[in-house]
């Protein structure tokens, strides 16, 4: 059970932590501001997010060779590693 939540947040960590600051900026800033600059804040933090998502990604999938794999970590984005060992 334990380590089925802790697989949920690791693949959605972005999504929650991004749900969780535009609630917390948008009741914040709709307390303060108004509605209207409430929606602009949220539209503004959504839109960063998105952002962020897409130029932090990397398209590569599968390496299959050691050339590709210098070439994924030498494109300047972070880069995921996984290793299977059948030890």
């Amino acid at each position: 059970m334990l380590s089925s939540i802790t697989v949920f947040i690791n693949q959605y960590s972005l999504i929650l932590v991004g749900c969780i600051i535009i609630t917390l900026v948008g009741i914040l800033v709709w307390r303060v501001f108004g509605l209207k600059i409430s929606a602009v804040a949220i539209s503004t933090i959504l839109l960063a997010l998105i952002v962020l998502q897409l130029t932090s990604s990397t398209n590569a999938t599968f390496v299959n060779s050691h050339d590709e794999f210098e070439m994924t970590l030498s494109a300047g984005k972070p880069v995921f590693l996984e290793l299977y060992s059948n030890f």
